[in-house]
């Protein structure tokens, strides 16, 4: 008859300790049948409904152990995926509790740990869990376990119980808060401006291009000296003669005008001697041959005289 009374007791215990004294947010446990905390994130990834029915035995489900007993030992977060990115598992709340747990002292591997998996492959995993104290009848444990890498991302996550022990160690994962940090994506690379060269990476602008040198420009048609300049269509005007002082009339004169006259020469023997002024030149020195000569030439001129005048008086009879 004690042992019924014992359990109506804890049973008592358990719905005054859950009604009037919730569990606060932190690892402990209890001699009495007690409830876990609730995760303190708005939105946990994940959350099991604790239940102890009136038996003083935990019903909630899912209950995970390491193979003994038939209970599950991994249960798949439904709905949990993450892309390429580092996931922080701030929170997980494991719980245990029932009558019988004061008596069954080999439960040293109360544990979990997340396994992280992506086109059925496991890609990461994290820590384990803390183990749950052994004796109280109730016993919880709030755990951050720290950062996980997924380069890739992941397409499920599994609650996995550690295992490696023949007793049953059943467990009960209550809540799960979990932050995800996804990987910074670099801006893109901008697009090469479209240019016209002779890299073959570089986009031609949407014209095409002809990398062939441009012409030279053809010079300006104008009225000058140079033969390889083109004249204008219509032709270029006569240039204007230059003006000089000539005997074409057609050539224009200098603005100064012109004096066509010679200019008188100047004297052509200024006097020699000190003192200035013209001096008549001394007589010349006439000489015997050039007297002679003086002499004939009269001689000739003064015969050629009276034949001019006896023809001229012989005509007029």
């Amino acid at each position: 008859m004690r042992e019924p009374r014992r359990v109506l007791s804890l049973l008592a215990a358990f719905a005054f300790v859950l009604f009037a004294f919730p569990a606060t947010a932190s690892a402990g446990s209890s001699e009495e049948l007690v409830l876990p905390p609730a995760p303190s994130c708005a939105t946990p990834v994940f959350t099991t409904a604790p239940i102890i029915n009136s038996d003083g035995y935990n019903a909630s489900s899912p209950e995970i152990g390491d193979g003994v007993g038939g209970l599950p030992t991994r249960v798949l977060m439904s709905g949990v995926s993450f892309e390429s990115g580092t996931v922080s598992i701030d929170e997980v709340i494991t719980w245990d509790a029932h009558i019988d747990r004061a008596t069954n002292l080999d439960q040293d591997n109360e544990r979990v740990l997340f396994e992280f998996s992506l086109d059925g492959a496991v890609v990461a995993t994290s820590a384990l869990t803390t183990d749950l104290v052994e004796g109280p009848v109730s016993a919880w444990e709030i755990d951050n376990l720290g950062l996980v890498d997924l380069p890739g991302g992941a397409d499920a996550v599994s609650i996995v119980h550690a295992g490696g022990t023949a007793a049953i160690n059943s467990v009960v994962v209550t809540g799960v808060c979990m932050t995800f940090t996804p990987t910074p994506v670099p801006d893109p690379e901008p697009e090469p401006e479209p240019v016209c060269d002779d890299d073959p990476a570089t986009p031609e602008p949407a014209g095409g291009c002809d990398l062939e040198p441009d012409p030279e420009p053809e010079p300006e048609p104008v009225c000058d000296d140079d033969p390889a300049t083109p004249e204008p269509a219509g032709g270029c005007p006569d240039p204007d003669p230059t003006p000089s002082c000539d005997d074409d009339p057609a050539t224009p004169d200098p603005a100064e005008g012109c004096d066509l006259l010679p200019e008188p020469d100047p004297d052509p023997d200024p006097d020699p001697t000190p003192g200035g002024g013209d001096q008549d030149p001394p007589p010349l020195a006439i000489t015997g041959a050039y007297s002679d000569t003086m002499a004939a030439s009269a001689m000739i001129l003064m015969i050629l005289g009276g034949s001019a005048v006896f023809v001229a008086r012989r005509n007029e009879t």
